[in-house]
């Protein structure tokens, strides 16, 4: 079982990495490889899940629309657009964030970081606390 601690930190750097790779290659639905490990970290092949039967239920009982937004998303909202996290730069945030964290050695950061972040992860931390 992982610390909660330990796994924050990897959600922070799995974010950032996301966010990061968003930026310059542009949202293609999806997250890209990794660049670090050459791992995929997300896809989405569109297929069915195993257990969804005939009738367009699963085998719980929720049907094909079951979690799906039906209403229609309107970006142009301006409560929306006049909101400072509408415009945050994540990967920026995150990144100051992560440096705080780790020169202020909040919580044992540090020792956090050296035990639980795989090599990937290491190097991603290195690079944004560089």
């Amino acid at each position: 079982m992982v610390p909660f601690p330990a796994k924050a930190i990897m959600l922070l750097i799995a974010d950032y990495q996301q966010n990061r790779e968003s930026a310059m290659k542009g949202d293609k639905g999806g997250m890209a490889d990794d660049e670090f490990t050459g791992e995929t970290v997300d896809t989405d092949d569109g297929d069915d899940w195993d257990d969804q039967g005939d009738g367009g239920f699963d085998g719980v009982g929720f049907d094909d629309e079951w979690g799906e937004n039906l209403e229609e998303e309107d970006d142009t909202d301006p409560e929306l657009i006049n909101q400072g996290v509408y415009n945050l730069n994540m990967t920026e945030y995150l990144s100051g964030f992560l440096q705080t964290c780790a020169a202020s050695n909040i919580s044992n950061f540090g020792a956090i970081a050296d035990q639980v972040l795989d090599h990937g992860e290491k190097k991603i931390l290195k690079s944004i606390i560089s």
